[in-house]
């Protein structure tokens, strides 16, 4: 392995050595990689671990799995293509193996913070083009997502398919890829209209996402405010030297699976 990694995580030295190999092509395009239990031997480490690299370097879309076959390298071509858009939140639902259903909602719900609205180009007093979503996960809702269109995807709701990313839409309807996004999570109380959509008590704990989506030109695209249900999420925080990275994750699985992720071999 590079001398650079050494101090990390085993599970990213690991990842970091098949990128290498990958971008140097000694794994080439379509080319099975050596098996869990061959890679373990390979770096004297636990099915576990071998498992964490490779799940990390099939979100960065450089590996896929084929069921019963193993897992290949994926084409650089379709690694261009991902590396300059982001996933919506059922896409990323998808790649943690949670399956989301998305109802649209017709209730009218104000912005949290209708300051926001210039951000996409409107004037002062204009209301924005809005799609209300609450997305429910093994039947109980967990997030209510209102998105913020910019003044020229206006369109966009009377045509939106509930089945369908709209990052997706936004790219095939209005040209444009979501390219970039900035978030900002604040805790909140359920006001009364919130706490019945998403079937919790008024007053019950929340968190509020208020993200900005661009374009890679920069041009603001979607703003969202995300209402997420104070039981069905978690942050996870990991630190290594002078680097941060967080993730939030879905879920009402109760304390076990927290204690389990800590407990994960590195």
């Amino acid at each position: 392995m590079s001398r650079g990694s050494k101090g990390l995580p085993l599970y990213l030295q690991i990842a970091e050595e098949l990128r290498t190999r990958i971008g140097a092509g000694n794994l080439r395009d379509g080319e099975k990689i050596p098996s869990q239990r061959d890679l373990a031997a390979e770096f004297s480490t636990t099915l576990m671990t071998v498992r964490q690299a490779l799940e990390l370097l099939e979100d960065e879309e450089l590996v896929r799995t084929e069921h019963g076959k193993g897992m290949f390298v994926t084409s650089p071509s379709i690694r261009e293509y991902d590396r300059e858009r982001i996933f919506g939140f059922d896409q990323e639902m998808g790649l943690r193996h949670q399956s989301i259903l998305t109802r649209l909602i017709p209730n009218d719900i104000p912005m949290i913070y209708p300051e926001a609205a210039s951000l996409l180009g409107y004037a002062e007093g204009e209301t924005p083009a809005v799609l209300h979503r609450l997305r429910i996960l093994d039947g109980l809702p967990i997030v209510l997502q209102s998105s913020f269109l910019a003044p020229r995807l206006k369109g966009l709701p009377a045509s939106y398919d509930p089945g369908s990313s709209l990052y997706d839409q936004i790219g095939s309807k209005g040209r444009s890829t979501v390219a970039m996004t900035k978030e900002i999570l604040v805790p909140i109380l359920l006001g009364e209209t919130v706490a019945g959509l998403l079937e919790r008590p008024a007053g019950g704990a929340a968190m509020l996402s208020a993200r900005i989506s661009r374009s890679n030109e920069g041009e603001a695209l979607v703003y969202d405010e995300a209402v997420i249900a104070g039981d069905s999420f978690f942050i996870r925080a990991e630190r290594i030297g002078k680097r941060h990275d967080f993730d939030l994750n879905f879920g009402r699985g109760g304390l076990s699976p927290l204690i389990e992720m800590l407990l994960k071999e590195d």
